[in-house]
């Protein structure tokens, strides 16, 4: 499948709505960038119509037109970014996971929701910076399964809001969603585990996703450490402060953000693993647990 790149209106949506990724791609060459770009803004796009739909039903019918239009051909005169349609529909099988209310049972299914939603982007990254090498994607799924658990340790309380427990049930017990709501004096230490259990997961998958960053075209390299070490810094964050306010989004600073934005060119500069790729370990696609309005 194909997603038309549009530069202006793209480049506007991720400054907006991904103000780390912006940040990153001041690494990017300008083709990438436009690229990287019109990738995001397309998963943007399908996200706030599932996400912003009126109702479950609403929700549902937009999943289904975007499934629908996923072939749609483009005009031939505008530049398109080519994209795995075996891979989007994974990602849409993610966002039919999102369409009412939502409780993850276990670490197995928390690991194919992220995925889903995430680990696909990692893959289609891959092929907006034109990198197919099996390896690099592996590990870009890694990472973009970090990055979704970071997401959803950051936003315990807004999911509940919405009626997602995205933490596994099984780490949490008995707490229901009304306890993260209103948490009771027992519940909070057990939620606030959880949380950093997720934290701890999270991180292990940054680690095996950067692994794979050497495998990546030279002027990508940087983009994708530094997205890594941003993003992964507001898990950090809520680490540190042992996840003691996790009824409010945990945000980083813009000199928060430049700061590891430089933690990420010393680190570039210095470590051979990001230079000369050594074989190492990636977990890649899990196994498929998820089940969906896709499944029929």
């Amino acid at each position: 499948m194909r997603i038309a790149i549009e530069p202006a209106d793209q480049s506007s949506t991720l400054k907006a709505n991904g103000k780390s990724f912006y940040l990153a791609g001041w690494f990017l060459g300008k083709e990438d960038f436009k690229r990287a770009t019109a990738l995001y803004a397309y998963l943007r796009d399908i996200d706030d119509q599932i996400d912003e739909a009126a109702d479950s039903e609403t929700a549902a019918g937009n999943l289904r037109a975007i499934l629908a239009g996923l072939d749609t051909p483009l005009d031939n005169r505008q530049s398109y970014l080519e994209i795995d349609t075996a891979t989007m529909h994974a990602f849409l099988r993610g966002m039919a996971y999102d369409i009412g209310e939502v409780a993850v049972h276990d670490q197995s299914e928390l690991e194919d929701y992220c995925y889903c939603v995430a680990g696909t982007v990692g893959e289609m990254m891959c092929q907006a910076l034109r990198c197919d090498d099996p390896r690099a994607i592996s590990h870009a799924i890694d990472m973009g399964v970090a990055m979704q658990m970071t997401n959803i340790a950051r936003d315990v309380y807004e999911d509940a809001e919405r009626g997602r427990i995205y933490v596994p049930k099984v780490w949490l017990g008995d707490i229901s969603l009304e306890d993260i709501l209103q948490p009771s004096a027992a519940a909070g230490p057990q939620i606030r585990g959880a949380i950093l259990r997720l934290i701890a997961l999270s991180e292990e998958r940054y680690q095996t996703a950067r692994h794979g960053i050497a495998l990546l075209p030279l002027r990508s390299r940087l983009a994708i450490l530094a997205a890594s070490y941003i993003y992964g810094g507001i898990g950090r964050a809520i680490r540190k402060e042992q996840a003691q306010n996790w009824q409010s989004r945990m945000v980083l600073s813009k000199p928060q953000k430049m700061k590891l934005a430089v933690v990420s060119i010393a680190k570039f500069m210095t470590s051979p693993s990001l230079w000369n790729y050594r074989d190492s370990p990636s977990v890649g696609k899990p196994e498929q647990t998820l089940r969906t309005i896709l499944d029929g």
